[in-house]
């Protein structure tokens, strides 16, 4: 069974790589749909992802900073 603080570190980073997304995203003054569009995610995805609900491959990851130049 996971350790507790395990669980708490993955949630957290989720969340914090979440919220710099969301970050970067409103300083380029981009909706979650024109995003989502770039990346070839749904505003729903995005939204998961910002919010930190949701794991993302390196390579969506990837796909965002491109779309974000970070």
């Amino acid at each position: 069974m996971p350790d507790h603080d395990e669980n708490s570190k993955e949630a957290s980073l989720e969340y914090n790589v979440g919220r710099r997304i969301h970050e970067r995203r409103l300083a380029r003054s981009l909706t979650i749909e024109q995003l989502g569009n770039h990346v070839g995610l749904t505003k729903g995805q995005i939204s998961k992802i910002e919010n930190g609900q949701v794991s993302i491959p390196i390579s969506t990851l990837s796909r965002i900073a491109d779309a974000l130049r970070t």
